[in-house]
């Protein structure tokens, strides 16, 4: 699913919006290096994290009590 999430085009919008969904997924369940590892994989396949992607990687350290790994 990642693989068909990262191309490009005009589906890129619903693209980013799965990435957030999967970020936020690893957030509620207190994971930030899952949320970490998830923007890594949108940075490689050529998508910008914004604001969304950001807070919501924060959320994920602050419900796992890691505020260190915010600064990712």
């Amino acid at each position: 699913m990642l693989d068909a999430a990262s191309q490009p085009g005009p589906r890129n919008t619903c693209n980013k919006m799965f990435y957030h969904k999967l970020i936020h997924g690893f957030a509620r369940a207190g994971s930030p290096d899952g949320a970490c590892w998830v923007v890594e994989r949108m940075v490689r396949s050529g998508m910008q994290p914004n604001a969304v992607t950001f807070n919501t990687v924060m959320d994920a350290c602050a419900k796992a009590a890691d505020p260190a790994r915010a600064a990712f």
